[in-house]
């Protein structure tokens, strides 16, 4: 496990960064967009997957603790661990919920990161409450966990051309052993 960041780390690694990009592709990939409409496309494309479900679900907030928090954790990731997406690298989660991204693509759209998360859903079994066997489905339960009600996300380009890592994280947090998400 990597030592936790400190602050100062944590802002070298941000001025770093923000110098070797330019204001539109800081948050997310250069598609000329201001940071309030990427936040608002990440939202809906989280809302819009809950609403499919056909139950009801609460509409998820925005919440700018939590974007903080997943840019401190997408930077470590990009800049201090590879690129290799490690819930437990960097700083220490207090607690919220988390879904890792990584893509090589420098023009990916980012909700397409919300959007794969939640095709896992066929990988998620209802009667057994848990992934089918040797699949994933976490990232699809935790999208779509009734309790969940904010959510804040963030994307830093690893150096040298290594893709980009996306965090998002939620409040309240899901995938409780023995719980469904609804």
């Amino acid at each position: 496990m990597n030592p936790p960041v400190n602050s100062e780390t944590l802002e070298l690694m941000r001025t770093k960064e923000r110098d070797a990009m330019t204001p539109n592709d800081y948050l997310y990939a250069p598609q000329g967009l201001d940071t309030r409409e990427q936040v608002r496309r990440m939202l809906d494309a989280h809302n819009r997957l809950r609403r499919s479900e056909g139950v009801w679900l609460p509409d998820l907030t925005w919440d700018m603790a939590l974007e903080h928090y997943a840019q401190a954790k997408a930077d470590y990731l990009a800049h201090f661990n590879g690129g290799a997406l490690d819930h437990n690298a960097g700083l220490l989660n207090p607690g919220w919920g988390e879904n890792l991204f990584w893509c090589s693509n420098p023009t990916y759209y980012p909700p397409d990161a919300v959007q794969s998360w939640y095709d896992e859903k066929p990988d998620y079994s209802w009667s057994m409450n848990r992934c089918r066997p040797g699949c994933m489905c976490g990232h699809y339960t935790q999208i779509v966990w009734k309790n969940t009600l904010r959510v804040g996300c963030a994307a830093a380009f690893c150096p040298n051309g290594g893709g980009i890592v996306l965090v998002c994280n939620y409040d309240p947090p899901g995938n409780w052993v023995g719980e469904r998400p609804y």
